[in-house]
Protein backbone atom coordinates (compact mmCIF):
# COMPACT_ATOMS: atom_id res chain seq x y z
CA UNK A 1 0.00 0.00 0.00
CA UNK A 2 1.11 3.31 -0.99
CA UNK A 3 2.30 6.24 2.09
CA UNK A 4 -0.69 8.32 0.05
CA UNK A 5 -3.24 5.66 0.30
CA UNK A 6 -1.51 4.84 4.32
CA UNK A 7 -2.09 8.89 4.93
CA UNK A 8 -5.92 9.42 2.77
CA UNK A 9 -7.49 6.16 3.52
CA UNK A 10 -8.00 7.02 7.30
CA UNK A 11 -8.54 10.27 6.68
CA UNK A 12 -11.68 9.69 4.58
CA UNK A 13 -12.80 7.11 6.68
CA UNK A 14 -13.12 9.88 9.45
CA UNK A 15 -14.86 12.34 7.16
CA UNK A 16 -16.91 10.08 5.59
CA UNK A 17 -17.79 8.88 9.44
CA UNK A 18 -18.24 13.01 10.07
CA UNK A 19 -20.56 13.05 6.86
CA UNK A 20 -22.14 10.03 8.08
CA UNK A 21 -23.44 11.74 10.89
CA UNK A 22 -24.20 14.34 9.65
CA UNK A 23 -26.52 12.73 7.38
CA UNK A 24 -27.87 10.27 9.73
CA UNK A 25 -28.58 13.14 12.46
CA UNK A 26 -30.25 15.36 10.23
CA UNK A 27 -32.45 12.74 8.57
CA UNK A 28 -33.37 11.37 12.37
CA UNK A 29 -34.27 15.08 13.37
CA UNK A 30 -36.15 15.90 10.17
CA UNK A 31 -38.35 12.68 10.70
CA UNK A 32 -38.71 13.21 14.28
CA UNK A 33 -40.41 16.70 13.11
CA UNK A 34 -42.65 15.03 11.08
CA UNK A 35 -40.93 15.86 7.68
CA UNK A 36 -41.82 13.04 4.84
CA UNK A 37 -38.78 10.55 4.78
CA UNK A 38 -38.33 11.54 0.97
CA UNK A 39 -38.13 15.42 1.68
CA UNK A 40 -35.72 14.30 4.62
CA UNK A 41 -33.44 12.16 3.02
CA UNK A 42 -32.78 14.51 -0.15
CA UNK A 43 -32.03 17.28 2.53
CA UNK A 44 -29.90 15.17 4.84
CA UNK A 45 -28.29 13.93 1.59
CA UNK A 46 -27.59 17.61 0.60
CA UNK A 47 -25.87 18.29 3.86
CA UNK A 48 -24.08 14.86 3.91
CA UNK A 49 -22.34 15.93 0.96
CA UNK A 50 -21.67 19.86 1.67
CA UNK A 51 -19.62 18.29 4.58
CA UNK A 52 -18.36 15.31 2.55
CA UNK A 53 -16.89 18.01 -0.01
CA UNK A 54 -15.18 20.36 2.36
CA UNK A 55 -13.67 17.43 4.07
CA UNK A 56 -12.25 15.71 1.13
CA UNK A 57 -10.74 18.82 -0.41
CA UNK A 58 -9.45 20.42 2.44
CA UNK A 59 -8.00 17.62 4.88
CA UNK A 60 -8.36 14.39 2.90
CA UNK A 61 -7.00 15.45 -0.54
CA UNK A 62 -5.66 18.92 0.40
CA UNK A 63 -6.66 20.65 -2.31
CA UNK A 64 -5.79 24.42 -2.93
CA UNK A 65 -7.40 26.74 -5.11
CA UNK A 66 -10.73 28.09 -5.71
CA UNK A 67 -13.45 25.88 -4.60
CA UNK A 68 -15.19 25.24 -8.60
CA UNK A 69 -12.43 23.67 -9.82
CA UNK A 70 -13.32 19.89 -9.12
CA UNK A 71 -16.67 20.66 -8.17
CA UNK A 72 -18.61 20.24 -11.16
CA UNK A 73 -17.27 15.92 -10.99
CA UNK A 74 -18.15 15.81 -7.23
CA UNK A 75 -21.99 17.52 -8.02
CA UNK A 76 -22.47 15.02 -10.64
CA UNK A 77 -21.28 11.62 -8.60
CA UNK A 78 -23.28 12.85 -5.73
CA UNK A 79 -26.61 13.66 -7.94
CA UNK A 80 -26.63 10.04 -9.26
CA UNK A 81 -25.97 8.96 -5.61
CA UNK A 82 -28.91 11.40 -4.37
CA UNK A 83 -31.25 9.50 -7.69
CA UNK A 84 -30.03 6.09 -6.78
CA UNK A 85 -29.89 6.50 -2.89
CA UNK A 86 -33.17 7.96 -2.76
CA UNK A 87 -34.41 5.71 -5.02
CA UNK A 88 -33.20 2.61 -2.75
CA UNK A 89 -34.80 4.30 0.19
CA UNK A 90 -37.77 4.38 -1.25
CA UNK A 91 -38.09 0.84 -2.48
CA UNK A 92 -36.84 -0.29 0.94
CA UNK A 93 -39.67 2.06 2.69
CA UNK A 94 -42.66 1.14 0.29
CA UNK A 95 -41.85 -2.58 -0.98
CA UNK A 96 -39.35 -3.86 1.98
CA UNK A 97 -41.25 -2.68 5.16
CA UNK A 98 -38.65 -1.15 6.42
CA UNK A 99 -38.44 1.77 9.18
CA UNK A 100 -37.01 4.72 7.42
CA UNK A 101 -34.09 5.71 9.29
CA UNK A 102 -33.28 1.64 8.57
CA UNK A 103 -33.71 2.07 5.17
CA UNK A 104 -31.30 4.79 5.03
CA UNK A 105 -28.64 2.89 7.01
CA UNK A 106 -28.87 0.09 4.46
CA UNK A 107 -28.87 2.47 1.57
CA UNK A 108 -25.92 4.25 2.84
CA UNK A 109 -23.79 0.69 3.19
CA UNK A 110 -24.77 -0.30 0.09
CA UNK A 111 -24.56 2.91 -2.00
CA UNK A 112 -21.47 4.21 -0.53
CA UNK A 113 -18.85 1.70 -0.24
CA UNK A 114 -16.84 1.86 -3.03
CA UNK A 115 -17.25 5.66 -2.98
CA UNK A 116 -13.25 6.04 -1.87
CA UNK A 117 -12.16 5.73 -5.67
CA UNK A 118 -14.49 7.75 -7.50
CA UNK A 119 -13.81 10.57 -4.73
CA UNK A 120 -10.02 10.31 -4.76
CA UNK A 121 -10.05 10.42 -8.97
CA UNK A 122 -12.38 13.92 -8.44
CA UNK A 123 -9.80 15.65 -6.62
CA UNK A 124 -6.66 13.73 -8.26
CA UNK A 125 -7.64 15.15 -11.60
CA UNK A 126 -7.25 18.64 -10.65
CA UNK A 127 -3.66 17.66 -9.55
CA UNK A 128 -3.32 16.23 -12.57
CA UNK A 129 -4.42 19.19 -14.35
CA UNK A 130 -7.75 17.26 -16.20
CA UNK A 131 -10.53 19.13 -15.33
Amino acid sequence: MSNHIRVTLPRYALSGAAATIVNIGLFWLLITLGFWYIAASITAFMARSIVKYVLLRQWVFKEEGTVHQPILSYIGIESAGLILGTLCIALLVEMGNLPELQALIVTMVGLYGGMFLVSRSVFTEEKRGVE
